[in-house]
């Protein structure tokens, strides 16, 4: 029978050793290597000619594009500056990398990410770091659902989507059935949130908040971004745009939700009453942008953040991480607001 104690007693020696921290280092920048190279594969396969002939032409539709980039690495930089200590400039690069990763990569790829390189700047066990993730991503995904349900209920009750249309012989009391599911839902949270979480209410109200926060602005901002290129367009369309870009964003596991979206959005733009190719100018330019500033900020910060995964801060061993430290399975993939909306 194998001794798994005298196995892992073995690898976490050869991780010691100095040829194990620099073979560990090569793998590092070779997996990055990899990570670049594919997203230039991406950038290549969605053919650059022919977006320019139908990019939009005011500003402030790049202006929100950005806005809503930004949206996520600033909330997480709050969110891990305040659990963790971190200053921005320790961070951002962090968080930048995370987004990229869970965008164009695979799901929770960035938790394992941070989770990995966390060690080196925060005195903490993995076990405990862990534990601090699945908090941020379990609060995440109730804010997106919270958003969710309050965007969906304001637009059909305010009579700008048609509950029918959408959700085919549905009833308004389906809609009320499942606020107080979400409400029950919530309140188990509440009442045995010392048996799920591991940060205190106080610092899991504020979390929350932050999530509640980026998920309402991100849609807010996400109506203004087709409204300033299309401002003759009934709002009506708009809130039933953003009815499909908050379903398609709900679906877990999507890979490219940007790109499914896109297709959905173009398919529906004449029976919305706008023109098509606006619409696709929008939709697509939008996931061009994401790609390319997924590309140059996962390069830049690469570059910049330095630290090996296999050191930490203070000169200590290698943090032995254990997959079962970061249960992911109770909470869906984090949104990115990017490339999705948002997880």
């Amino acid at each position: 029978m194998v001794d798994l104690e005298h196995v892992r007693s073995r690898v976490q020696s050869i991780r010691n050793s100095p040829t194990g921290r620099r073979v560990l280092k090569g793998l590092r920048w070779l997996l990055i290597g990899g990570i670049v190279t594919y997203l230039v594969y991406q950038l290549t396969q969605m053919g650059w000619g022919r977006f320019w002939g139908s990019l939009p032409q005011t500003p402030y539709f790049y202006l929100t594009v950005f806005a809503m980039y930004a949206l996520l690495p600033a909330s997480e930089v709050l969110i891990y500056g305040r659990i963790w200590g971190l200053t921005p400039s320790e961070s951002l690069p962090l968080m930048m990398r995370k987004r990229v990763l869970n965008a164009d990569v695979v799901g929770y790829s960035g938790e394992v990410f941070l989770l990995a390189h966390a060690r080196a700047k925060v005195d903490r066990s993995a076990r405990r770091i862990a534990a601090e993730i699945k908090d941020n991503l379990i609060l995440s995904s109730a804010a997106s659902i919270g958003v969710a349900v309050l965007v969906l209920v304001v637009l059909l009750a305010s009579g700008y989507v048609a509950l029918d249309e959408l959700l085919g012989n549905a009833t308004p009391g389906y809609v009320a059935l499942g606020g107080v599911a979400l409400l029950l839902v919530g309140g188990l949270v509440v009442q045995f949130r010392d048996a799920i979480f591991s940060l205190g209410a106080g610092t899991l109200s504020i979390l929350l908040s932050i999530h509640f926060g980026r998920f309402l602005l991100s849609s807010i901002l996400q109506v203004v971004q087709w409204w300033v290129v299309l401002p003759d367009a009934p709002f009506s369309a708009w809130a039933t745009l953003l009815v499909v870009f908050i379903v398609t964003n709900r679906i877990p596991f999507l890979p490219s939700r940007d790109l499914v979206f896109a297709g959905v959005g173009i398919e529906a733009s004449a029976s919305l009453g706008v023109p098509g190719p606006a619409v696709a100018g929008m939709l697509l330019t939008r996931s061009v942008i994401d790609r390319v500033l997924n590309f140059g900020f996962f390069t830049l910060f690469s570059v910049w953040d330095d630290e090996e995964i296999v050191e930490t801060s203070d000169g200590e061993p290698p943090v032995d991480l254990d997959p079962a430290d970061l249960d992911v399975d109770s909470a869906e993939p984090e949104t990115n607001e990017g490339a999705s909306t948002s997880r």
